[in-house]
Formats: C-alpha cells, structure tokens, sequence
C-alpha cells in the first residue's frame, strides 16, 4: 500500500514538473514527421548531434544562441516516461561514422536534451538562476504515422478514400491479388470468418508489396505490424468498389464484421498511438523526400500531396500561449522541409524548395488560416554530397560528387533538371533524375566528430530561437 502511494505521488510530482515546464517555456515538444524513407532517425541523430557538439565546432550558422556563443553546454536526459524505448543515438552515430545509414526504426523511440544557456532577458535571469531549455523528440515509423488520416475517417470513408488510391494499381507490382478474393463469395456455402482472414492476408501481402515500392500504405501496421503481428485486428481491408454486386452471400454481415474490426482497430491502436506521442506537441518539422518523386508517375506525386494534406487534420494547430501550453498543447510553428538537398546542384537548390512549396500548398495555405506559422526550407541532415562545377563537353556544368555506397567509388553526377512544380513535372517529358545511393560522408571513428549538414543551424533557430532569448 504505502509503495502504492509512493509511485502515486512520485507520478504527480512528475506531471506538476512537466506542467510548469510547459507554462514556463522551458520544455518543447518537437513533432518529427514524415512517411516512410523521408529520413527522420537520421535528421533526429543530426539535430542532437549538433546541439551536443556545437561548441566544439562552431558549424550551425543562422543558429542564433550558437553564433552568439550563449550555449554553455548541452547533454542528453532520461525521458519522463520510463515506458518508451530511448533512441539509438549512439549506435546512429556510429553506424555514420563507419560509412553506413542507420537501421530503419521500426518502433516508437524517444530522447531528451537539455539545453543551458546564457539569456539576454533581464526578467528571466533574475527569476531563473540557470536558465535551461528540454527538448523532448520522439521517432517511429513512417508507416504508423500513415494511420493519423484514418482518425477522421470512417470506415466507408476510408475505403473510399483508399479505393482512389488502389485505382492506380498498375504502378505496382504485386504477386498479392486481393480483389480476386471477392469472387469466392459467389458460393453461399463459404465461411464469412474465414474468407476475411484469407481477404485480409492478401491485402496485408499487397500492401507490404507496395511499400517495398515506395508507396503510401494504410494501415500501416499491414506493413510493419510490430506488436500486433498475427493480431486478429488486422484481418479488414477496404470493399472495392462494386466488388460485392455478385455475392451471394450477406453482404451486410460482411460490411458489419468488417466496420468492427476497423473501429475496434481505431479506438484501440491508433488513438492510443496518437494520443501519447502526438497530442502534445509544441513544433512541427514535416520532411518530405521531394527527390524520390521525380522519377514516378503524376498519380504517385498526388498519393503523397493527398495523404499530407490528409494527414495535418490529426494534429492540433493554433497560436500558443501560456495557458494553451499548459492545459491544450497546440503547434504554434511548422517547418515544410525537402530533405537530400546535397544531391541538387547548387544553382537548382531554388527549384527544389519551389517544388515543395507546390507540393504542400495547400496543407500550408490550411495552418496558416489557423494563426500558425510556417516555413518551407530545403536541408540535408547529412551532408553525402557536395555541390561541383565539372567540365562537360567542354562546358562548365554544376553537379553533384560523392562516394557510391556499393562500391566507394567516388563520382561526379550531373542527376538532370528538377523541376519547379508538379504540373511542370508531367507537363512535358523529362530526363530521369539520377538519385545515386551515395555513403555518408563521415567516415571517421571518433564518436565527437563533426556531422556535415546542410541548413541544421537554419532548422534549429526556428524551432526554438523564440524561446531562447
């Protein structure tokens, strides 16, 4: 009983914490978000990796508190809830420093930083002695984060919703043929139980299908089920359209059994899943890999423009205060980010934040009604590649050099044009454009050594230079 009592109040104290953390500016929640490949461990290792090392190599410009050299130290903390796993911090470092990529997350993970700094606001060096700053990021797979659109998606909506998305099933090759499925309902005497299991499988085997191609998949745990692997409440999937006019069996029993699982699938997995990693953020970084577009078709470039603007309608956006901060978090500032921008030539790095910029526009035009604001930038995380100027035909021409993953040979790659916008991407026919799997540019042993980045610095003053004053 009295150890009962104890975890009771040691579990308040650490709310009370948390909250006047959270009124008094001294904790942010940073969102990382993106789909699957868009590079979130990696730009998460890089963001912690600078903040702990920017002393010793002074290398985040437009990072105000770091050029006004007011960071006195930084350094990573537990995180309040012991539930969570801690990022592979460590071992995405070392993998870097080896000349590999870290391992894809394939689970939810979280770590905190601690900032302390010098402030230049007379008020808060009198109340505060040493004034110090939490960032609290968390990761998990970019095909959970997929799931957030169904929260406001019933279960016709949302087999709808993915029935547009599976009109385009030519784009991909797939050994899984679900909707073939639906013809064994011409026999009455089949098992309705057992014919879901069988649909569901082969929905689960089409959809992994996919996302091996790049793909925006729901649900996402079809493709990566963790936890859930074998679960009953992965035996649903979407009713193609027309797809039961021939059925003599139930229908409606069908369509119930079906709506269960799926709601059941939505109170139980994804709003739990949102509720404890996603409705209290602060800040907002969506990366985007506009990159990996430039070589699929006009319907895969709008799967990914739908499902972001889809997406936003799960988080809480508005203009902060104390009192919001405190009792309704909301996302007061959101970063559009392209990623890889080390493989675009220098004179073209414009194109590929125009680019993004008519990717999102209509998801940005939406939080920006909201009072929130935004900003749209191009980065690289880790810098592999670096922008040159080669002699081609005997003319001068701004490419791109790195080191081959396959083989460690160095090369330089003139990747082709990127293009300003999605229409003129499929307005006209367009060379390939060359995306070689290059190292990253590290290789050194030492676990302190720098990063090289492209627009860190620019990232960090935006999400936390107002609250470092």
């Amino acid at each position: 009983m009295q150890q009962m009592l104890k975890d009771t109040l040691d579990k308040l104290s650490r709310k009370s914490k948390h909250s006047l953390e959270r009124a008094t500016n001294q904790n942010v929640k940073l969102a990382v978000t993106g789909f699957q490949g868009a590079g979130k461990s990696v730009f998460i290792a890089s963001l912690i990796h600078q903040l702990l090392h920017v002393n010793r190599y002074n290398n985040l410009p437009f990072f105000k508190l770091a050029e006004e050299d007011r960071l006195i130290a930084a350094q990573l903390e537990v995180v309040p809830d012991l539930t969570i796993p801690e990022f592979p911090y460590q071992a995405s470092v070392n993998a870097l420093m080896e000349g590999d990529w870290p391992e894809s997350t394939r689970s939810v993970s979280a770590l905190r930083l601690s900032l302390r700094y010098k402030t230049e606001n007379s008020l808060i060096s009198k109340i505060v002695e040493k004034p110090t700053i939490t960032i609290d990021v968390y990761d998990y797979p970019g095909e959970w984060l997929v799931d957030l659109i169904m929260l406001n998606q019933s279960y016709e909506e949302w087999s709808e919703y993915v029935g547009k998305l599976t009109k385009n099933e030519e784009l991909y090759e797939s050994s899984a043929d679900w909707k073939s499925c639906f013809v064994e309902l011409n026999d009455s005497s089949i098992d309705i139980d057992e014919w879901i299991k069988r649909t569901a499988e082969q929905y689960r085997g089409y959809l992994k299908d996919k996302a091996a191609q790049g793909a925006i998949c729901m649900p996402g745990r079809f493709v990566l089920p963790g936890e859930l692997e074998g679960a009953p409440v992965l035996d649903f999937f979407p009713i193609p359209e027309g797809a039961l006019e021939q059925s003599k069996v139930d229908t409606e029993t069908i369509k119930e059994r079906l709506k269960e699982k799926y709601d059941f699938y939505l109170k139980q997995v994804i709003t739990p899943f949102f509720e404890n990693y996603f409705s209290q953020f602060d800040r907002q970084i969506i990366l985007v890999d506009c990159l990996s577009l430039l070589n699929k078709s006009k319907q895969r470039a709008q799967e990914i423009e739908s499902a972001l603007s889809h997406l936003l309608k799960a988080f809480h956006y508005g203009h902060s205060n104390w009192i919001k901060r405190l009792f309704k978090p909301q996302i007061d500032k959101l970063i559009f980010a392209a990623t890889k921008s080390d493989q675009v030539p220098s004179n073209q790095q414009y194109r590929l934040q125009s680019f993004l910029q008519s990717l999102v526009y209509a998801s940005e035009s939406k939080v920006r009604f909201e009072g929130v604001e935004s900003h749209l930038l191009t980065l690289s995380s880790i810098r592999a590649a670096e922008a040159v100027v080669a002699e081609i035909n005997g003319e001068n021409v701004h490419c791109v050099k790195g080191t081959l993953k396959e083989n460690n040979e160095e090369v330089i790659v003139y990747p082709g044009e990127v293009p300003e916008s999605i229409d003129s991407l499929f307005s006209r026919e367009h060379e390939p454009y060359e995306l070689p799997a290059y190292s990253p540019n590290v290789l050194n042993t030492s676990a302190h050594s720098e990063l090289p980045h492209i627009r860190m610095g620019k990232v960090l003053e935006l999400v936390l230079g107002d609250k470092l004053l």
